[in-house]
């Protein structure tokens, strides 16, 4: 049996498995980066990083959703880089697709993939972006973005689906969106005299979602109106007892007294489901993200803890399928940990300096799982076979 601590706001979180075994994480195994406008950089650690001045979260540079391409084949990942562009992970490269047109003055968040490819959604804040209140942006609806389409191969983004294509109302934006696979569920949001509006429709393709362009996409899509109620229950937080099988199994050490919150996507799909244990809502929970692929699962907690399950691509399954627990580094005081995709034999965790509501330094860390895990297991499997001979 291991016992892992786990602290968040000096609360601690005992986790139990009896099948558990941990994994250290060599510093010779690790590669820090951080975000500036120009890019992403290595640096020795979050505390090297040159200071920024603090944004709102959906103002600063950051990862702000990430996830696998394939279920089946999980080395190709993405990351979105608010006010940047897209991340593009292959195994142990990593390159950035800038974009300095749909970027930089607004809000990039929701990465799915629509047959194999990353689309996601972009918006002004009516709270923290001035340029929203520009009378040309205003008026031109065509800049009223909402649903893009990244090219892997051209390394360009653009868009599928603008404001306008949903509504004939003027200075609206798409502030949320999920997607279930076959519905796009969508919270629209503009102000007037003074007060904030919100509608809430629900996008039917009739067609593939990657052949429609703002200029056809009256023949290609149905809108319906549906209640704030009803966008709600779409984004609704599930029970835990209600999790894939997977994620139950790989995070079943739970003593049933820590409150936990945890963010279930699976590889290559649709929007993420939230499960909760919270039942009975306390203050301080432990929240983490979760990563289905078809020979592993992973869940990563914003305190770096982290549990892992089953086999890399091409590679034999670790500790007789059960769960392997490993401790990122530890951040400095008001960071965290948020998000992160495994790509080939790296681990890429993205990490940020927060307060409130408010992002400073941002970047992530790459850590070479093969040699972690695999290098470990088989040199303690040669110590136990030498054991058994004598």
């Amino acid at each position: 049996m291991i016992l892992i601590s786990c602290s968040k706001d000096d609360n601690d979180y005992v986790f139990k498995a009896s099948d558990t075994v941990s994994a250290k994480i060599d510093s010779a195994n690790i590669q820090w980066y951080y975000f500036s406008e120009d890019g992403f950089t290595a640096v020795q650690g979050p505390n090297y990083a040159p200071g920024y001045t603090k944004a709102p979260w959906t103002e600063a540079i950051r990862i702000s959703s990430a996830n696998n391409a394939s279920y089946k084949n999980s080395k190709k990942a993405f990351a979105l880089v608010n006010r940047l562009g897209v991340l593009c992970f292959d195994g142990s490269k990593v390159s950035l697709a800038k974009d300095v047109k749909l970027f930089p003055l607004r809000t990039a968040d929701n990465l799915v993939f629509v047959e194999g490819v990353p689309v996601f959604s972009v918006y002004k804040s009516a709270f923290f972006n001035d340029s929203i209140n520009n009378d040309e942006y205003k008026k031109k609806m065509d800049d009223h973005l909402f649903l893009l389409q990244f090219d892997e191969r051209a390394k360009i983004t653009y868009p599928l689906l603008n404001c306008n294509n949903l509504t004939e109302d003027l200075e609206v934006e798409v502030v949320d969106f999920n997607w279930n696979g076959e519905l796009w569920n969508c919270c629209l949001k503009n102000m007037e005299r003074g007060k904030f509006l919100y509608q809430y429709l629900t996008i039917r393709p009739t067609a593939s979602v990657l052949s429609i362009t703002p200029s056809n996409a009256g023949k290609k899509i149905v809108t319906t109106s549906i209640s704030q109620d009803e966008f709600r229950q779409t984004e609704a937080l599930k029970n835990f007892d209600d999790a894939p099988l997977e994620i139950q199994q790989l995070l079943g050490g739970f003593t049933g007294k820590n409150a936990v919150t945890v963010e279930v996507k699976e590889a290559g799909g649709p929007s993420p489901e939230v499960y909760s244990n919270n039942i009975n809502q306390a203050k301080n929970e432990l929240k983490g993200k979760a990563t289905i692929c078809e020979n592993w699962c992973a869940v990563l907690f914003r305190d770096g803890t982290f549990y892992f399950k089953g086999a890399m691509d091409s590679k034999r399954v670790l500790n007789d399928g059960n769960c392997i627990a490993l401790r990122l580094p530890k951040l400095p005081s008001g960071y965290c940990y948020q998000d992160f995709v495994i790509s080939g034999p790296t681990l890429y965790a993205s990490w940020e300096e927060t307060s409130f509501y408010e992002t400073t330094k941002s970047g992530f860390l790459a850590i070479d799982l093969e040699n972690t895990l695999y290098g470990q297991f088989e040199e303690n499997e040669k110590v136990n076979n030498r054991g058994k001979k004598k």
